[in-house]
């Protein structure tokens, strides 16, 4: 029974109810989501809290790319935007979100638009500041 106790004080995350109450301005979450996340895949691979006017959290790269390209059963149209507790919501975003956002983007992009080159010629207008990328592409559909 020692070892569960100290288990228990060295994991903490086994001591909440990510599954039912997740947070995710949770000091722990915010720190290392990626933990939570796994725990979760095995436990409850859709987590939901009544937090912050309620939400739902799928952890499985199959449940989020299925939810990302139903927007019929799953809209994000009445979208609440959270306040962070400190005003600090853009260092709370976990790094792997956007890499996982663009991803399913691009898939659907190519499933929709297979065919498509860019502009000879054409110049690319570069976005500037603290999120970059193209801003006009050039780009061609035969």
């Amino acid at each position: 029974m020692g070892n569960n106790i100290r288990h228990g004080e060295n994991h903490m995350s086994i001591q909440k109810d990510w599954a039912g109450d997740y947070d995710l301005f949770d000091a722990e979450y915010v720190s290392d989501p990626y933990a939570i996340w796994d725990e979760l895949r095995g436990t409850c691979p859709v987590a939901h809290t009544e937090r912050y006017g309620g939400s739902w959290l799928t952890t499985t790269y199959d449940d989020v790319t299925t939810v990302a390209r139903d927007p019929q059963h799953f809209s994000s149209r009445n979208v609440s935007v959270i306040p962070s507790p400190d005003d600090t919501e853009a260092s709370l975003l976990p790094a792997g979100l956007p890499r996982m956002e663009l991803t399913v983007a691009i898939e659907e992009w190519l499933a929709r638009i297979p065919t498509f080159h860019l502009e000879e010629g054409g110049q690319v207008a570069w976005a500037a500041g603290q999120v970059r990328g193209p801003r006009l592409l050039p780009v061609v559909f035969p």
